[in-house]
């Protein structure tokens, strides 16, 4: 039986195999490409367009609060890293409640006049009660300015704090202290990136 020599060129059998072969790796390259674009499309439009889910309202301030001040009091009962990853792109803004002094002794007398107590009395009774967490955490997302809850009280005498302000109050993006949709928006991609990766 004659050996092959090695120097032998391919067989031109196995030249089609080879074709198909990387081929058919672009190919599941592309599809899984695809479906990573169609995935993230699918996150940014809900990112953009979506109001606060539930949970947010709590996760995103905790997770603010684990990176600004290092205190683990808000939502203890869920572990951090996800919270924190969600609240990193946040540290770059240079807004409120970060000019908040929380160490101050908090008001605990209700009613409260303005965001900033509120936020304080909240952080404050969040040792006590967890459920304080959401007060701080609707406080942070939607925080009223002192000018616009005065303008308010003005035209209706019941409205005495940020947490009585009815739904119907004409309010616009200039009488909250943060933009709530671009919070969350911005929290939202740390967490895109997490399932992108999942899935790919």
């Amino acid at each position: 039986m004659l050996e092959q020599n090695i120097t032998d060129p391919v067989s031109p059998h196995e030249h089609p195999r080879r074709v198909l072969a990387i081929s058919r790796r672009v190919w599941e390259a592309g599809v899984v490409l695809l479906f990573g674009a169609v995935f993230a499309a699918s996150v940014i439009s809900f990112a953009r367009n979506s109001s606060a889910t539930f949970d947010e309202v709590a996760h995103l301030p905790a997770g603010y609060t684990y990176l600004r001040w290092h205190d683990y009091r808000m939502n203890p009962e869920h572990p951090p890293l996800v919270k924190k990853l969600a609240a990193l792109p946040l540290l770059w803004r240079q807004g409120w409640p970060a000019s908040v002094d929380l160490s101050k002794d908090a008001a605990t007398s209700q009613p409260m006049t303005d965001s900033d107590e509120v936020l304080r009395w909240s952080w404050t009774m969040e040792l006590a009660i967890a459920d304080y967490q959401w007060t701080f955490g609707h406080i942070f997302l939607y925080g009223i300015r002192p000018e616009a809850l005065q303008r308010l009280q003005e035209k209706d005498p019941g409205i005495n704090s940020p947490l009585t302000v009815p739904p119907t109050a004409s309010l616009s993006r200039q009488d909250f202290y943060n933009n709530a949709d671009e919070l969350l928006f911005w929290s939202r991609m740390p967490i895109l990136l997490l399932g992108w990766r999942w899935r790919c």
